[in-house]
C-alpha cells in the first residue's frame, strides 16, 4: 500500500500507512519509503523528522500518545516495544521520581524544572527534540546490546537501575 503525501500538508492516520511516498524537494521524483523494512531508530528518526505526518498537530502530549501507542502495540505482537525505556531513562537522569517515563523526559529536557501542567509551546518543543534524541540513544544501546548477545551496556556510573538487564 502506498500513499502520496502532498505538498499542501494533508496527514493520513500513521497507522494505515505502510510505505510512503515522498517528492523530493530536488525535482528529483518521488522516493518510496518502506516503514516496515526500517530499524526502530531508522523509524523514529523519520517520525521526528515528519512529526506532522504521523501526529496530528505535533503537540507533546500526542507524540506522547503515539509512542505509548507503538509501545503497546509492539509488546502485543511480541516485540521489545519501549520495554526498559523509563529505567533507562532514570540511569540516564541518575535519579528517580514518581513520574512515568514522560515525566522523566521532561526533567532530563526541562533541568530548571516547569512551572505549569501546560507547557508553553517553545517548552513542548524542546521536550520533542530531547525525546526523540533520547529516544535514539536508548534503542542505539539497545541495538549493541542485542549483537553483544543480551549483555548490558551499563550507563556509566549514572546510577539507578540497569535497563538493559531487565530485557
Amino acid at each position: 500500500m502506498t500513499f502520496l503525501i502532498a505538498s499542501d500538508g494533508c496527514h493520513i492516520p500513521a497507522i494505515l500507512v505502510t510505505e510512503i511516498e515522498v517528492a523530493v524537494a530536488s525535482g528529483g521524483g518521488p522516493v518510496t519509503t518502506d516503514l516496515a523494512g526500517m530499524s526502530e531508530r531508522e523509524y523514529f528518526a523519520l517520525v521526528a523528522k515528519r512529526l506532522g505526518l504521523f501526529v496530528i498537530g505535533s503537540r507533546l502530549a500526542a507524540v506522547e500518545g503515539f509512542l505509548d501507542g507503538y509501545d503497546q502495540h509492539a509488546l502485543r505482537h511480541g516485540g521489545p516495544g519501549l520495554r526498559g525505556w523509563r529505567e533507562w531513562l532514570v540511569a540516564r537522569r541518575g535519579q528517580d521520581c514518581d513520574h512515568a517515563w514522560h515525566g522523566q523526559v521532561r526533567h532530563i529536557a526541562l533541568p530548571e524544572g516547569w512551572k505549569r501542567r501546560e507547557l508553553t509551546r517553545e517548552e513542548e518543543a524542546k521536550v520533542i527534540d530531547v525525546l526523540f534524541m533520547l529516544l535514539d540513544e536508548f534503542l542505539a544501546e539497545r541495538e549493541r546490546s542485542a549483537l553483544h548477545g543480551g549483555q548490558s551496556l551499563g550507563r556509566g556510573g549514572a546510577g539507578g537501575p540497569d535497563a538493559m538487564d531487565a530485557q
